[in-house]
């Protein structure tokens, strides 16, 4: 299958911005051949997964070409080829690719998937895809090392699940301080990080703060309340915190940026939905 896949793959080849100056396609996936359970799919973007028709992630790519397009926009104008980046929360690999493919041969990608029922759809899409610039690695990050328990749903895992979210298992993982893997994981430089732990995120920086101090990456970092509340963080002392990095902070949708805590409260502490925001070190130019 792989060596059919392989050769499929050749023949197909305040301060503002909008996101709508970056192209947006709206193309579907193609389905490459049937099979369980999974299926190989082609995205427009040259990159090839093996999606789930039933999994919300998985159905979005299908149908989009894409997951979160703005997301997908911001990293194709942020990341450059030859960069550093770190995806944390790798999930299946749909960012870890798409990084893969952006810094290229001279580039690396890192990335922290704890689940091992994600980290093999993870390893499997990496592998499919043919690219040697990605590390997976098993830890997920927070601001100590500690054995915990995770609650994995159908799409994703969570440490800090809501009442009432579905969860098909549990798993027990090992946890580690982004700090205290740098010398080891031979960092020398870094660009870009994605961080979406589905609520984890507050402790995943604070277990990473002397990195972000010295390299200052663009971080694109998911906010959800819901998710924050069971571990008793809340969106407005988060926004102060996130403010004590001496980041800029913007909307990812209309790239606007957020400068008051009842801005950040508005877009982000919600209880329906998760945001999506990029945290700059440098004031990002208005288009």
């Amino acid at each position: 299958m792989r060596i059919l896949i392989s050769r499929l793959l050749k023949k197909a080849g305040e301060l503002c911005f909008t996101a709508s100056d970056l192209t947006i396609s709206k193309e579907q996936a193609k389905l490459i051949t049937r099979g369980a359970p999974r299926f190989p799919y082609h995205t427009p973007h040259n990159m090839l997964f093996w999606l789930d028709e039933s999994q919300y992630v998985d159905k979005c790519i299908i149908q989009h070409g894409k997951y979160e397009s703005a997301s997908t926009n911001l990293v194709q104008q942020f990341v450059k080829e030859g960069q550093t980046v770190l995806d944390i929360g790798g999930n299946i690999g749909y960012y870890t690719v798409m990084f893969s493919k952006i810094v290229g041969r001279s580039g690396k990608v890192i990335t922290f998937e704890p689940t091992a029922h994600y980290r093999s759809i993870l390893e499997k899409n990496v592998q499919e895809n043919q690219i040697n610039n990605v590390l997976i690695r098993p830890e997920g990050l927070s601001d100590k090392a500690e054995k915990l328990t995770i609650s994995i749903g159908s799409s994703t895992a969570t440490l800090h699940a809501p009442e009432g979210q579905q969860i098909d298992s549990y798993e027990a993982i090992q946890l580690a301080r982004l700090d205290d893997l740098v010398e080891q994981l031979d960092i020398t430089k870094l660009d870009f990080i994605k961080i979406d732990v589905d609520g984890h995120e507050p402790s995943v920086l604070r277990g990473a703060q002397q990195t972000i101090k010295k390299f200052k990456p663009l971080i694109l970092l998911e906010v959800s309340h819901l998710h924050y509340l069971e571990g008793n963080v809340f969106a407005w002392d988060f926004y102060d915190y996130l403010s004590s990095l001496n980041y800029y902070i913007y909307d990812e949708h209309e790239m606007c940026r957020i400068t008051r805590r009842s801005d950040f409260l508005i877009r982000c502490a919600n209880f329906d939905r998760s945001c999506n925001i990029l945290l700059s070190p440098t004031l990002l130019n208005e288009h």
